[in-house]
């Protein structure tokens, strides 16, 4: 059962370390407090989110051999997951002015659930039979997952910025109207 944690915390480990390095010139950091702040809110979302998850487990007495009652633990997990880590990114993005620090903070939360239920799907059995293989494996996902959102937020981020520039240059100022 412990190969689970394991997992979550190197993929998201992995995926805010990369963001972070892809990232860095976009934000203009000058060290990778990006990161450790994500790091923080993903483990303690994740942890949060793991005890609320095992307790309505237990107490419900689902069976997570059936998919019905899977998707409704994996649901739960991601709705307070994303309840704490999207306002956690949110805060991130907006005190670096960055356009739409929702829908980056939104789009960079979901990347990180996805990666992990899917991975943990693919490797349900091997997690659960406590085999290291998925989890060493999982830093791999974590670095490909984190590269592809980095870029993809980095490029999101130009086209808001050369968007705002091309709508100055054209006059697009409603005082004019």
């Amino acid at each position: 059962m412990d190969g689970f944690l394991w997992t979550a915390v190197l993929l998201w480990n992995c995926i805010n370390i990369v963001q972070d390095k892809l990232l860095r010139k976009q934000f203009s950091f000058s060290w990778g407090w990006w990161a450790v702040i994500n790091s923080v809110a993903f483990t303690i979302a994740g942890s949060i989110a793991a005890i609320v998850t095992l307790t309505i487990w237990f107490y419900a007495q689902l069976d997570i051999l059936q998919t019905r009652d899977l998707i409704i633990l994996w649901s739960i997990f991601a709705l307070f997951f994303g309840a704490i880590a999207i306002p956690v990114q949110w805060f991130v993005f907006k005190k670096q002015y960055l356009p739409q620090p929702v829908v980056l903070a939104i789009f960079n939360v979901l990347v990180a659930i996805a990666a992990y239920i899917l991975w943990t799907k693919f490797n349900y059995n091997a997690l659960w039979n406590n085999d290291w293989k998925p989890v060493v494996a999982s830093a791999v996902v974590g670095v490909a997952v984190g590269a592809v959102s980095g870029i993809a937020l980095d490029r999101y981020c130009s086209f808001l910025n050369h968007f705002a520039e091309q709508r100055e240059d054209e006059g697009w100022d409603e005082d004019d109207e």
